[in-house]
């Protein structure tokens, strides 16, 4: 037979449990918050940004369960942010990445690149090289 006290001891320890996860989860994001930061502002190359989108989409996986609004907030912004810094290497980067998927092509297939649009060679090179 179980107590009533055991039952409500036992469900106690329960939710404490998942309060004391979401806590060390919370610390645990606050840092690598930074750490990833970090890396938004220092990818230089497809692998970076590869491994950034990597760890945001971890956390975003992490953090789906939980029930702390500035987190996803904090989460959010980091996102935004890494799109917008992600575009930008686009941006300074389009025409090496162009170039590149040129060279790699015949000489009947770079006249067909021409017809093709910014973000279908975008796709191309980035499934297929690593700048």
């Amino acid at each position: 037979p179980v107590l009533p006290n055991q039952m409500l001891l036992s469900i106690k320890k329960t939710l404490h449990a998942r309060e004391l996860t979401q806590q060390q989860q919370t610390s645990v994001y606050q840092q690598e918050f930074g750490r990833l930061s970090k890396s938004i502002d220092s990818a230089a190359t497809f692998a970076d940004w590869v491994e950034v989108y990597k760890r945001l989409v971890h956390w975003e996986l992490e953090l789906a369960e939980s029930n702390d609004a500035s987190l996803s907030s904090m989460l959010l912004m980091q996102k935004q942010d890494a799109n917008s810094a992600f575009a930008k290497f686009v941006r300074r980067k389009y025409k090496e990445m162009r170039r590149s998927i040129s060279s790699k092509l015949t000489s009947r297939s770079s006249v067909m690149i021409a017809g093709l649009s910014s973000s279908l060679i975008i796709e191309i090179v980035m499934a297929n090289t690593s700048l």
